[in-house]
């Protein structure tokens, strides 16, 4: 009975395989690449660090500008995302240690898995804030001149002194 229902599992899994295959090979070849780099080109993390430059064109600022997507989180919702996520896991660690000393048994190895992955959590949160004091500490973005604002199409001469 067992295998029967394995094998049934396995059978609709192989359909649905063989539906997204063939639905695929109906397109063109030059539409579908070109809806891969469309996708590519919204998700590319390299837009993520462009600078803005303001009306002036003088002082620009470094700011983010957003991949496109229009339910993409702000700061504040992110750390909030950030701070639930850690009280579940601490709740859950102090919940599974408690039932591991009333009661014992698997809720001490719930308990010991609880720990390590909080403390794994605790981790990355310390390393992404290390990574992120020290990018804010040595990266600088430099001025964006957007075709709005340039003016003259010739090609600008640049001096280069050696430093000989």
């Amino acid at each position: 009975m067992i295998l029967l229902i394995l094998g049934a599992m396995w059978a609709g899994v192989g359909i649905s395989w063989l539906r997204s295959r063939t639905g695929q090979r109906g397109t063109n070849s030059i539409s579908a690449f070109s809806n891969h780099l469309t996708v590519l080109a919204r998700t590319s993390p390299a837009r993520s660090g462009l600078a803005v430059v303001d009306g002036g064109g003088r002082s620009p600022q470094a700011r983010s500008v957003p991949y496109g997507s229009p339910n993409r989180m702000n700061r504040r919702q992110v750390h909030k995302r950030r701070r639930d996520v850690l009280l579940s896991l601490a709740g859950g660690t102090s919940v599974s240690l408690l039932l591991a000393l009333v009661v014992g048994g698997i809720f001490v190895a719930t308990a010991v898995v609880g720990l390590a992955l909080t403390g794994a959590y605790v981790a990355l949160l310390v390393r992404m804030q290390k990574m992120a004091a020290e990018r804010q500490a040595k990266v600088r973005y430099l001025p964006q001149v957007h075709e709005s604002d340039a003016v003259d199409e010739r090609p600008v001469l640049v001096l280069q002194r050696s430093a000989n």
